[in-house]
């Protein structure tokens, strides 16, 4: 029964988040059509991804800390979409909630990689600045729903339950600065975690820090330019929305060694990206100066060497990159194609079989490997 209760609990909550966000896309009318959709992605992805870790992975808080930001997320979202129409009672104090509420999410996204991704902190020297981020998360809430103002898509806003005096205000600043340390030592926590962690531990790191790794890219460009680019807020809504998917498949396990082969044809196809585009410019510039009346020829020419030059590049460019960062997949792939070349010029066969056991203990580097070689009866 009990066994039963902890599958149901986490389904139930993940369910009421689904409902909760799906009734705040209606509400949310007014808005940007992507906006709407996609950050109404972001807590049905954190539901999703929560309630199937929760489900499968007894005794570890990620499950349920995902749930928890999912939950928050769908009903922030539904608050935001009240409080955008002021002919509903209640308007003004839901669109507040929901900028005070968005520090639980904000929050709970730093305790989560802190704890990630075995549900415990790294080590006891790490409760300080744990329970340094839950009182930031805490504090914010709290001061933001009683200072004066507040930044809510973009526009300061008055608020309606506002108390006198500046203490909120000093308060929510001082709850800031916690959450960004917590956010800092939630990076340095998955640094610590990877550099002491063994290959498992490491290979389920390697998926946050692929996304964390588009975050710090695309990072600045939210800070200056997050209100008015479409682009940067859709990039920066993937980037989210993939990341408690992420998170999923490292504590489930599922296909976890796949990150690496993801990693390496992500970095050569930006790099070949890069190049073609590079050497598109320079032909359409160099054609252009040079026969400037047909400016089209220059535009055909660079869209031919670019053709022409992406597959060869590519291919190169995939060698290198898995040659000197996706090692295990280079020499495993070696050992085949030499195993291959033997057998194809003629290895002597009695020895194929103890070729073939070095080739498979070399590549897949079982923990045991046997043959089993069926003996011809005529001998």
């Amino acid at each position: 029964m009990k066994a039963g209760r902890r599958r149901v609990l986490p389904v139930v909550a993940g369910v009421v988040a689904l409902l909760i966000t799906i009734a705040s896309v209606p509400l949310s009318i007014g808005e940007a059509v992507w906006d709407t959709i996609a950050y109404s992605f972001l807590p049905a992805s954190m539901a999703i991804a929560g309630t199937v870790v929760a489900v499968r992975v007894r005794g570890n808080p990620i499950g349920w800390l995902m749930l928890a930001i999912g939950l928050e997320g769908g009903i922030g979202e539904a608050l935001e979409g009240w409080g955008r129409h002021s002919g509903l009672p209640g308007s003004d104090v839901a669109g507040w909630a929901s900028a005070s509420l968005t520090y639980v999410g904000i929050g709970l996204i730093p305790v989560l990689l802190m704890l990630f991704p075995s549900g415990r902190l790294p080590s006891r020297r790490w409760r300080a600045v744990f329970w340094i981020t839950v009182g930031a998360i805490l504090l914010s809430v709290v001061s933001s729903t009683f200072s004066r103002t507040t930044t809510r898509t973009g526009s300061t806003e008055v608020n309606p339950i506002a108390t006198p005096g500046p203490w909120a205000d000093l308060a929510f600043s001082v709850g800031e600065v916690g959450l960004v340390v917590g956010l800092v030592a939630a990076i340095a926590s998955l640094a610590v975690r990877y550099r002491r962690g063994g290959l498992l531990e490491r290979q389920q790191l390697k998926w946050v820090l692929f996304c964390a790794a588009f975050l710090a890219l695309i990072g600045p460009f939210a800070f200056a330019f997050y209100f008015e680019s479409v682009l940067v807020q859709i990039a920066i809504a993937a980037i989210l929305v993939a990341l408690p998917i992420a998170i999923a498949i490292a504590v489930l396990r599922y296909r976890l060694y796949a990150i690496d082969r993801i990693i390496s044809r992500t970095a050569s196809y930006a790099i070949v990206t890069a190049l073609v585009v590079g050497a598109y410019s320079l032909v359409v510039v160099s054609a252009t100066a040079v026969i400037p009346s047909l400016p089209a020829v220059g535009i055909a020419s660079a869209t031919l060497v670019a053709a022409g030059i992406f597959l060869p590049v590519l291919r190169r460019v995939q060698h290198f990159i898995d040659r000197r960062f996706n090692r295990a997949q280079y020499d495993a792939v070696r050992v085949v194609e030499a195993f291959g070349d033997r057998l194809r010029s003629g290895s002597n066969p009695h020895l194929a079989g103890d070729e073939l056991v070095d080739a498979v203990e070399q590549a897949l580097q079982p923990s045991a490997v046997g043959l089993w070689m069926r003996r011809d009866a005529s001998g």
